[in-house]
Order: structure tokens, then sequence, then C-alpha cells
């Protein structure tokens, strides 16, 4: 395994799934740190895990295993989305392009946009199609994106 640079390693984990790059990570230190590569992360699509994810899972995800400043889509359709989701987010992905929200469920019962407009400025994609609940702030939130090409509602 040392023979080959992390280059290639990283090459061969492109071909993986998000699934299982966070398996690649259990096998050893140097696939633990390969698999968190910020090149592998700029798309994380939690969709498909909707059903079995607790919000203690995805603030996880989103805090420690990705590099926070990489993301550019993020995908959680489905899922219920919290005051304290929103809040992590938009504290830490701070380059986020594209968010999808189609048929999720807000819970947020408090202010989670504390975000400069620069920030909310890179948003290109938000998806809230057949979202339901209450979000405070995503009216603040779609004043300041300046940038927003696409607006599924």
């Amino acid at each position: 395994m040392d023979s080959l640079p992390d280059d290639v390693w990283l090459e061969v984990f492109s071909f993986l799934s998000q699934k299982d790059l966070l398996r690649a990570a259990l096998v050893c230190r140097t696939w633990k740190r390969l698999s968190r590569d910020s090149s592998l992360w700029s798309c994380l699509d939690l969709q498909p895990y909707a059903r079995s994810l607790r919000e203690d899972i995805i603030l996880r995800l989103l805090n420690t295993m990705f590099a926070p400043l990489v993301y550019r889509q993020l995908n959680l359709s489905k899922n219920l989305v919290t005051t304290e989701i929103l809040k992590t987010i938009f504290e830490t992905c701070h380059r986020l392009q594209s968010l999808s929200l189609n048929n999720s469920r807000f819970h947020s019962i408090g202010p989670w946009l504390e975000r400069r407009v620069d920030q909310v400025e890179t948003f290109v994609f938000l998806d809230l199609r057949n979202a339901s609940g209450f979000a405070a702030g995503i009216e603040d939130m779609l004043q300041k994106a300046y940038n927003l090409k696409y607006l599924g509602k």
C-alpha cells in the first residue's frame, strides 16, 4: 500500500460511493485519511438514507466526516431538517452552491441564519419543492442570494 502515491489511491477512491468511502475509512489510518480527502466530498447526497438518518448523525457528517469548506452540493431531500442542521449547514458549508431540500420536513423553531451576505451569494440552486413545516429565516436567505438561478418551490 505504501508503494502507491496518494493521488493514485484518491483516483481509486473516487469510484466509491459515499457509503463505501465511510466503510473504507475503517480499514486503516491511511485509508481513513484518504477517504476524508476534500476532493471526494464536493457532493453530499443524504437522500437515499433519509429514513434511517437521525439528526445527530447528519450533524456529525456535516461537522467532522467531511471537509466543510469544500461542499458544493448538498442533498437533504426527504430528511427532517431541524434548526441545528440548518445552523450547521450555514456555519460550516461556506462554498455551498446547491442545496436540495425537496420533500423535506422542517422543524425549525429558532433563528439559524446568521451569515454574511457574501456567504449566501454562492447559492446557485435551491430546491424547496414540496418542503413542509416551518423554517424561520428562509425569506431572509432568499433576499441575500443574489446569484440564485434556480429556485424550486
